[in-house]
């Protein structure tokens, strides 16, 4: 494993539980009703999990390239 897919992958692993801290803490200090906070965390969640997909895809087109450009 090179060292950049070691970085990419430690990043990635550093963002995902920075953001499952960042939620749990938000979801404990946070003043709204049950309803609204649990529409709230979805609404988040689903949100988040967008955005780190694609970034993943963006990693992975981004590594597919540099791949195809070093064999040439």
């Amino acid at each position: 494993m090179s060292q950049r897919t070691r970085a990419v992958r430690a990043s990635l692993f550093g963002f995902l539980v920075g953001g499952a801290a960042g939620v749990t803490v938000g979801l404990l200090l946070a003043p709204d009703e049950g309803r609204q906070l649990r529409r709230r965390a979805a609404y988040l969640l689903d949100r988040w999990a967008g955005d780190l997909a694609a970034v993943v895809d963006r990693l992975d087109r981004d590594g597919a390239s540099s791949d195809a450009r070093a064999r040439a």
